[in-house]
């Protein structure tokens, strides 16, 4: 595994963003970039000496700095170094975060600067001129990046970019799909070039002017760049022989004497966690009061002392500030008492608490920013919880890589009860589960997330022990993967969740198929693959959209109707600023795959109960429903009839409190069931009490 060490030697950035960025990049390097060109990362962000053994990555005001690293091409083991120079980029008024992502990108394609690729001419006989095997430089414009989180990142080409031979929209030539064939520059972005013919030097291709008016905003600065020192278009012109080995500043000079680790390690926010790190306990008495921030505040006390000892220390109180900060952030700005954090470090934060020690004690979501007592704690935790937990995600199993069908069949009049969100172990899911019970569904479906991370007790004790099987034998239940599965590397979820027998007709698939003479209702799994570093935005690979692709045309051709299941939404909807907005990559992906989008699209992820209006996409109608609200505690919504824009309307939203003497302000949880009869379908969104809340039949 390749390991890069990120390092600061800028004064126009701090710690606390570099760590931001860094852990953008680790998404994009593992997510996004390894499973196209095969090379894989570990970023890692260090404040001190870098280890040994590892490729560099500095975050440097400008090129000028000839007494650091300014001139300077390779680490003093004459190992790949890059560089991002960050005056230099605000003079040319474009992203440093989306350089350093272009500038990671190639050193991993590229690391010596001398691959290239001969494009020839038409006739495929004489050669025209070399490419350099440069990745970003055709999309590099900042117009054209993507976010991770709030972290531009740089969209890159693939592999088929330097294939002549590929027609024009015949494959994906980018990640973000703007290029349609091959060399192709995008306004703003340019190409090194060698004209062998003319036996001329390297130069720079740009983009042709009628590219760059379709462009909205300037340009002219990508077009003008200069060759700055140190850069990798600089680096080719000048050859090796001018390459000098890398000096580290004085800071740094006292060379780290450490091992690499034998196992990945894990990144929170961009920071290495160490998975040995020692458990010196923190001594408390019963009687004492804790609360969230206390416990936090007491680890830190507890590590201070004792940071020159401790391995990794700097990394664990950075960890444990980012959930203070969280944590207080909740408490003032009053949310809902129990509403789950979204930061990934308080999730783990609360999962450690929830768990520690293995005590049968359970922390209530309503007492998440309350004055629960919690067992003792000892900043141990955190190394052991991140070391029990995994740095990269459990491997994705495919219906092609295991050759089975993931299409189950099910009654044309099969009754299907779906909660999203119901990881909670609270009184409400509870309710949840016992109403549902009730009803005798024949299926039951999750829509995704066990809270805080979905750690595999988190799994055994608040979902599979209690989650509703339906009445069906062989295919009594399915659960859809979500993003806080995810923040545990989804070993909970596909380990625990997938290979017990309540979910047996799922093959240990995270997606699936239900498929009668009518309905073909399609499962996805939006987490896995989510496009930023928490796990926020839903995602698909390839598999699960081509399969996506083959189901849809196989629904349309017999005449069925197809309903979608994700966890991640499609459409979000803040009722507070009646602001609307479609969610991508995931509405586009599928509206794609089903060729104008599903007939019917139910969703979790956001903590609430909605129904929608059809909204038209590609020219069908798409109806969409918001199942979220499966025990996460969450405010009522406002009049509906007031929410939304021209293009999508609410039909229905739960606007009623619970009446829950625990939390006054909290809405009704619930969950939806649905009711097959041949071609026609009845949905009922119920309340946590069994009560008919809203109904729709078609």
């Amino acid at each position: 595994m390749i390991r890069i060490s990120v390092l600061r030697e800028s004064d126009l950035t701090n710690d606390i963003e570099v760590g931001a960025v860094v852990s953008a990049l680790q998404t994009q390097v593992h997510d996004h970039f390894a499973p196209v060109w095969g090379v894989d990362a570990e970023v890692q962000f260090v404040s001190g000496p870098p280890p040994r053994g590892s490729w560099w990555l500095v975050i440097m005001d400008d090129s000028e700095q000839a007494n650091t690293l300014g001139y300077h091409d390779m680490t003093d083991e004459c190992l790949p170094l890059g560089k991002v120079f960050l005056k230099t980029c605000a003079d040319a008024k474009v992203s440093w975060m989306a350089t350093a992502s272009h500038e990671v990108l190639e050193i991993l394609v590229d690391p010596a600067i001398n691959l290239t690729v001969l494009r020839q001419d038409d006739d495929g006989q004489a050669p025209l001129e070399l490419y350099s095997y440069e990745i970003c430089d055709a999309c590099e414009a900042d117009q054209f990046g993507y976010k991770i989180g709030d972290i531009l990142v740089s969209d890159f080409v693939y592999p088929a970019w330097f294939e002549s031979f590929h027609k024009p929209r015949s494959t994906q030539f980018d990640y973000c799909g703007r290029i349609t064939e091959p060399f192709q520059l995008l306004a703003g972005g340019y190409a090194t070039t060698r004209d062998l013919k003319a036996q001329g030097d390297w130069t720079q291709t740009a983009a042709k002017a009628s590219m760059a008016r379709n462009l909205t905003g300037a340009v002219a600065e990508y077009r003008g760049r200069p060759l700055v020192a140190g850069s990798r278009r600089e680096r080719r012109r000048r050859g090796r022989a001018a390459w000098k080995a890398s000096t580290l500043p004085a800071a740094r000079s006292a060379r780290a004497r450490v091992q690499l680790p034998p196992h990945p390690m894990v990144h929170a926010a961009g920071l290495v966690m160490s998975a040995t790190a020692p458990s010196p306990a923190i001594v408390t008495t019963a009687s004492e009061k804790k609360t969230v921030t206390s416990e936090i505040q007491r680890a830190l006390d507890t590590i201070k002392p004792k940071a020159d000892s401790l391995p990794n220390s700097d990394s664990m109180q950075s960890a444990l500030q980012s959930a203070m900060d969280q944590a207080q952030r909740a408490d003032r700005n009053s949310s809902l008492n129990g509403a789950i954090p979204d930061d990934f470090h308080l999730a783990l934060v609360l999962s450690s608490i929830n768990g520690s020690a293995g005590r049968a004690r359970q922390i209530r979501t309503m007492d998440l920013f309350g004055t629960q007592q919690y067992e003792d704690l000892d900043p141990g935790w955190l190394g052991s919880l991140f070391n029990r937990l995994k740095s990269q995600p459990v491997p994705f199993p495919t219906h092609l890589e295991r050759k089975i069908d993931p299409t189950v069949r099910i009654s044309n009049q099969a009754r299907i009860a779906i909660a999203g969100d119901w990881g909670t172990g609270n009184a409400s899911s509870r309710n949840i589960a016992n109403r549902i019970h009730d009803l005798k569904a024949d299926h039951t479906i999750h829509l995704g997330d066990v809270y805080y991370s979905g750690t595999d007790d988190e799994e055994r004790s608040k979902f599979v022990g209690g989650w509703p099987s339906g009445t069906n034998a062989s295919a009594p239940s399915f659960a859809l993967n979500g993003n806080h599965e995810m923040y545990s590397g989804g070993e909970g979820y596909f380990v625990d969740v997938l290979t017990n027998p309540k979910f047996r007709a799922q093959q240990v698939l995270s997606y699936f198929a239900l498929v009668n003479d009518a309905w073909i209702i399609c499962g996805l799994d939006s987490a896995y693959y989510a496009s930023d570093f928490l796990y926020q935005i839903g995602n698909l690979d390839s598999v699960q959209l081509g399969w996506l692709r083959d189901m849809g045309q196989a629904a349309r051709r017999a005449g069925k109707k197809v309903a979608l299941l994700t966890h991640h939404h499609g459409i979000d909807l803040d009722p507070d600023l009646n602001l609307v907005t479609y969610q991508q990559p995931l509405w586009d992906q599928v509206n794609r795959a089903l060729d104008g989008g599903p007939d019917y699209w139910y969703w979790g992820h956001v903590h609430a109960g909605i129904g929608y209006k059809s909204v038209a996409s590609g020219g069908r109608s798409v109806l969409a429903r918001c199942v979220g609200h499966g025990g996460v505690p969450y405010a009522p919504f406002p009049n509906p009839a007031n929410l939304g824009d021209n293009a999508v309307k609410v039909d229905w939203a739960e606007t009623t409190r619970a009446n829950d003497p625990d939390e006054e302000r909290r809405a009704l949880n619930g969950f939806m069931l649905l009711s097959f009869d041949g071609p026609h379908l009845l949905e009922e969104f119920r309340d946590e009490n069994g009560n008919v809340r809203h109904s729709v039949k078609s």
